[in-house]
């Protein structure tokens, strides 16, 4: 049984992403891009949400084998992930008038799921194919799955979230000494596990509380700390949207939005049924849209033209629409079909 507030909140969270490019490529300057301007802070959304329904399900499934769990896991991610590939491809392609020579080395980073963007972080090794920017956070969810099982499995649960705190911290020591990709997916890890320890409390108890997440809140307020430390010991530029206040943003988010989630429960989601409610009808296609809407908004100009007629904007949004639903609830359907015999 899905938890449809969850479902909900990740519909949101895809549209936010999408909305937010598509009005920041539409009009930069207007007060009315700047509430959209938070898509990085919306993806530490989608890693608790993640860290959360994993444990959920794991604990709901009682699934103890690695092999059933990595079937499911890579069902979920890389056939979405490679269709995209191929169509961002395609769509450049197009753009272009021919086809485009691509870096074969960092196309094998992106399937062996080692991409970020290296714009906004040092260290990092390869680059989202064919500049679909959100493609850098499926590098992380696809390394926080496969670090959780063996510590779900092998780990006492008393002893778990103090492992994961020790594999962040070393993360932050090695990252800040030297940048690399898997210090700064070891660092984030405890975000995402922060997921993991709301649904532990959520299937104990049937809701979450301060006193329950206590840990989690002061591990995260401490990386803020500590990430604190680096933007004002920082030599360069300071810019918003880049190391190390990039870092600080994402961590200060992940605390601030278990404070507000426990705080909005403990008044019963007052009023989330008409704000947030109605976007469950888009979590269903939600990974879709949030790896899709870029090699798509590319193929419509939409980042390089400066006027963009109405049509346009509706055509990318609905070719968008459109492929999410073929590829997730469709093919995804077929998907899940054919790998269901390898699962026991």
């Amino acid at each position: 049984m899905k938890l449809q507030k969850l479902e909900s909140i990740r519909g949101f969270a895809a549209i936010y992403v999408l909305l937010g490019h598509l009005i920041g490529a539409y009009n930069k300057t207007s007060y009315f891009s700047i509430a959209f301007r938070f898509g990085q802070e919306a993806v530490m959304l989608f890693f608790l949400l993640s860290g959360f329904v994993i444990y959920y399900s794991s604990n709901k499934y009682q699934i103890k084998s690695f092999k059933n769990y990595f079937i499911r896991r890579i069902r979920r991610i890389y056939p979405l992930f490679i269709c995209t590939l191929f169509l961002s491809y395609v769509f450049a392609s197009l753009t272009a008038g021919n086809f485009i020579l691509i870096d074969k080395f960092n196309l094998i980073g992106n399937l062996l799921m080692l991409q970020d963007f290296s714009t906004g972080k040092p260290g990092i090794w390869f680059n989202p194919f064919l500049e679909n920017l959100p493609l850098w956070s499926l590098s992380y969810e696809w390394w926080f799955y496969m670090m959780f099982f063996p510590i779900d499995t092998f780990f006492p649960n008393k002893f778990q979230k103090y492992t994961v705190i020790g594999i962040s911290i070393t993360g932050y020591v090695t990252y800040f000494t030297y940048s690399n990709q898997v210090s700064i997916i070891l660092m984030y890890f405890v975000i995402w596990w922060s997921g993991v320890e709301l649904a532990k409390e959520y299937c104990q108890k049937a809701k979450v509380t301060f006193s329950g997440q206590k840990l989690t809140i002061i591990t995260l307020a401490l990386f803020c700390l500590l990430l604190l430390f680096q933007v004002m010991t920082y030599k360069g530029k300071l810019y918003f949207g880049i190391h190390p206040i990039l870092e600080l943003r994402h961590f200060f988010m992940a605390l601030i939005l278990i404070i507000l989630g426990i705080a909005w429960q403990n008044l019963s989601f007052f009023g989330f049924k008409y704000t947030i409610g109605w976007f469950c009808i888009f979590a269903p296609i939600s990974y879709g849209i949030y790896i899709l809407h870029i090699p798509i908004m590319i193929s419509f100009n939409i980042f390089k033209a400066i006027n963009h007629s109405v049509l346009e904007i509706i055509l990318s949004l609905a070719l968008t629409l459109l492929l999410a639903y073929l590829l997730e609830v469709k093919l995804q359907k077929k998907i899940n079909k054919f790998s269901a015999k390898f699962i026991v």
